[in-house]
């Protein structure tokens, strides 16, 4: 099936069904198939196949915290294990939620909601533990990217969430066969 004759499809499938043939008489070859309608616009142009923005931001910013563990392992004077291993599970968490995301997997509000408590964590400690310089430095770094980065990624674990309890409570309440 082309592009070109997804809108004969859907003007074919927007027409109420004859009493004397019930919806679910359709073929799966026919041009009135939900199955055939679905699979039209997953082949069609990216437009109609849209990927969230914030899945691209999420995955860079994940793929951008690599070098900064390197600088981190370096340079810091105690903790470095602890500091280091919070951040590479900040890192995985944005790169998994982004790619989860991508492919709408079932797991993404699981994974975006523990991100999202990581990097709080994380903004929380920098700010506490730090003084003088490295303190502005903290709370630049919570304001402008951590606890940013955080809202998105509980936003991301609700919505998906909503819409994961929403697409069960419907194949549920559809009848079978439908």
């Amino acid at each position: 099936m082309s592009v070109s004759e997804l809108p004969g499809l859907v003007r074919v499938s927007a027409r109420p069904a004859s009493p004397a043939t019930p919806p679910s008489s359709a073929s799966p070859g026919s041009p009135s198939s939900p199955a055939r309608l679905v699979r039209a616009v997953r082949s069609g142009p990216s437009a109609w196949r849209r990927r969230p923005r914030s899945a691209y931001i999420l995955f860079g910013c994940g793929a951008a915290l690599v070098p900064w563990l390197i600088v981190l392992a370096v340079t810091l004077p105690e903790w470095t294990v602890a500091w280091v291993g919070l951040d590479a599970m900040e890192s995985l968490g944005l790169i998994a939620t982004g790619l989860l995301t991508l492919r709408r997997h079932p797991l993404r509000p699981v994974v975006a909601g523990a991100t999202a408590t990581l990097l709080v964590i994380d903004a929380w400690f920098d700010v506490t533990t730090s003084t003088g310089v490295a303190l502005v430095t903290a709370l630049l770094m919570a304001v402008l990217a951590e606890l940013p980065l955080a809202v998105l990624c509980g936003y991301l674990a609700s919505t998906a969430a909503r819409a994961e309890a929403q697409r069960r409570a419907g194949s549920l309440s559809s009848p079978p066969g439908a």
